[in-house]
């Protein structure tokens, strides 16, 4: 049967961890949004090709039942609410609207369109207040201390009911306190982690907090999430405490923050009693037992290293928005985008590695990002690869940015992935052009590409034949001061949106290039072949380049490697002297 899940709050915290939970375990995955004039879908940007979402809100039963008949699902993950204990003192009947009487919208609609959907209600730890007995069970007693306990209170008890008078199968997830880096800024964990980040990199001068001694059971959302699927794939629905069972103070929080970034934190906190409750929840602490015993759960995340991911998190953030300040300040016209991984044992085989997602894709969508955000007529050149073409079996004539894109190599489909996200932010105003680079090299370039690794092997004062990679593979090399002259000329005449081919446009054997080196390097060093072979790239046709910019190359090939050659040759005089 398909598993499809709707997830209410699938911009939150728990929300964007269980979406990527349940997408990894191959369901359909639907969300709920609020219709707002300002969309916070930051926490599931990077999914979000894979998720189908809805306007629906908790405060509107038609809109519930509506999404239901749309999307069909199997099980639903009712995750939002009005979640912020002190917003819930400001603004109390809208937390009762939402967090209370938002839950029984939902069964409703559940009980209308189709009882058999699987039901998970978001419960909460604040509903215990002030606590009757220490850790807190399944069965201990309510005695919430805020407009958000008591809503949420509301919307556990009014699940049950549900349960046992409609036979739903509804449960909750009580759950102790969960952070993670998504977790929002309106929560001490958060509030003190970005502090802590901002007073170390100089933007922010100290930290005003209400009770350090309060102790909460605090966990990492990533285990939490789930949990909450477990829960939906029992055969009787239950409801279950879901924390790590120890307690920690605000003080602890503190403490580990600012020692994660080499501060004393006696120096910048100071003590606000406006931030004070007016009915304090001093202790909390979940006995997961049941869940696991009957669920098999365990947390994965213990509280010191959820604490240092939140801080490294935030860390990066704030130089991130540093780098903003800095590179808005320096308006620049141009941004060249050139950093990328291409070693192939790095970039993977067929298959791109973690690694070489989170630079060649990942990083190019945070350059378009923080080129949106410079606003202005900031133009973005991002260099991609001839390894985007299709993989030619012959020699074929050079080929135009027209042709076949088939990348074999995972850099190849790195590249290729980079190129969408480019072309995507074309299409939302951002003034792009991006730039297939075909292979370069040069005297700086390093020894783990050819020329310079022949170079090398040449300059050294070993008698070793020389590896060679293959000296049957048919190239269009050009000389890296050609390349950065071109990407220069297409910077100032360049067509936004474009794509240009950046290559000599002729085709050379690799054998022939070794030859000319081995000519120069002399006296004649034994050639050791690795990979025998005939082998054929792709040559550049640059015609659109030549049309736009009138660029053509200054470097002959055998000025390019005696270049090379001076460079290694000298390095290695130095290191022997």
């Amino acid at each position: 049967m398909e598993r499809r899940a709707l997830i209410t709050g699938i911009t939150g915290q728990d929300g964007s961890y269980l979406a990527e939970f349940l997408l990894a375990s191959g369901y359909e995955v639907h969300g709920i949004v609020r219709r707002s004039s300002t969309e916070a879908s930051e926490r599931i940007d990077h999914i979000a090709d894979q998720l189908v979402l809805h306007q629906a809100d908790l405060l509107d039963q038609l809109s519930l039942v509506r999404v239901l008949e749309e999307t069909r699902p199997t099980e639903i993950y009712n995750l939002a609410a009005q979640s912020f204990v002190a917003t819930s003192w400001e603004q109390p009947l809208l937390t009762g609207e939402v967090t209370a009487l938002g839950v029984t919208r939902m069964l409703e609609a559940i009980r209308l369109v189709d009882p058999s959907i699987r039901f998970y209600q978001a419960s909460s730890s604040e509903m215990f207040g002030r606590v009757q007995e220490e850790p807190q069970t399944e069965r201990t007693a309510f005695w919430p201390r805020s407009p958000y306990g008591v809503a949420k209170t509301y919307g556990h008890w009014i699940t049950v009911n549900y349960r046992e008078s409609f036979n739903l199968f509804a449960c909750s997830g009580i759950l102790f306190n969960h952070e993670s880096p998504r977790r929002g800024k309106e929560f001490v964990t958060r509030k003190v982690t970005d502090a802590a980040a901002r007073i170390k990199l100089g933007k922010q001068k100290t930290l005003k907090l209400g009770n350090l001694e309060a102790l909460r059971d605090w966990g990492f959302a990533g285990d939490y999430v789930k949990a909450m699927w477990l829960m939906l794939q029992q055969d009787e629905p239950q409801d279950y405490v879901v924390g790590t069972g120890i307690k920690h103070s605000v003080r602890d929080l503190v403490l580990l923050a600012f020692d994660r970034v080499g501060l004393d934190p006696t120096e910048y906190i100071e003590i606000d009693p406006a931030l004070l409750r007016p009915a304090e929840v001093s202790t909390l602490c979940g006995d997961s037992s049941k869940a696991r015993a009957q669920l098999g759960w365990t947390p994965s995340v213990n509280f010191e290293q959820m604490i240092a991911m939140m801080v490294d998190a935030d860390l990066e953030r704030v130089q991130r928005e540093i780098v903003i300040e800095q590179i808005r300040a320096a308006a620049p016209d141009w941004i060249f985008h050139l950093a990328a991984l291409s070693v192939p044992r790095e970039c993977g085989r067929d298959t791109p590695t973690e690694q070489a997602t989170a630079v060649n894709i990942d990083g190019t969508a945070r350059v378009l990002d923080l080129a949106a955000k410079l606003g202005g007529n900031t133009r973005v050149l991002f260099i991609s690869s001839s390894h985007v073409y299709a993989p030619l079996t012959e020699k074929s004539p050079p080929l135009s940015e027209d042709a076949p894109l088939a990348p074999r190599s995972a850099y190849g489909k790195t590249k290729l992935e980079a190129e969408s996200l480019v072309t995507a932010a074309g299409s939302k105003g951002l003034d792009t052009i991006t730039i297939r680079a075909f292979q370069h090299t040069g005297p700086r370039q390093s020894t783990q590409m050819m020329l310079p690794e022949w170079a090398d092997q040449f300059a050294s004062s070993s008698t070793d034949p020389i590896k060679a990679y293959n000296c049957d593979t048919w190239i269009d090399l050009t000389d890296v001061r050609d390349v950065v002259r071109a990407y220069r000329l297409l910077a100032e005449r360049g067509t936004p949106g474009e794509t240009y081919n950046v290559g000599s446009g002729t085709c050379r054997r690799t054998g022939d290039i070794l030859k000319i080196l081995q000519d120069m390097a002399g006296p004649n060093r034994e050639i050791e072949e690795l990979k025998p072979g005939v082998h054929y790239d792709p040559v550049a046709n640059i015609d659109r380049l030549v049309r736009t910019t009138g660029w053509q190359p200054d470097f002959s090939l055998e000025q390019t490697v005696a270049d090379t050659w001076a460079y290694f040759k000298g390095l290695h005089e130095h290191t022997s002297q």
